[in-house]
């Protein structure tokens, strides 16, 4: 559960830049393809 937890938190880091904008790495597949929750 930890490493998942782990996982999600590098992922919303990545998804933005140190200034929180959001930096457009995933493609709309890459979030179809995220599990809910």
């Amino acid at each position: 559960m930890e490493d998942l937890k782990a996982r999600k938190s590098a992922l919303a880091e990545s998804l933005f830049d140190h200034e929180g904008a959001p930096t457009g790495v995933l493609t709309p597949a890459d979030l179809d393809a995220l599990p809910e929750g």
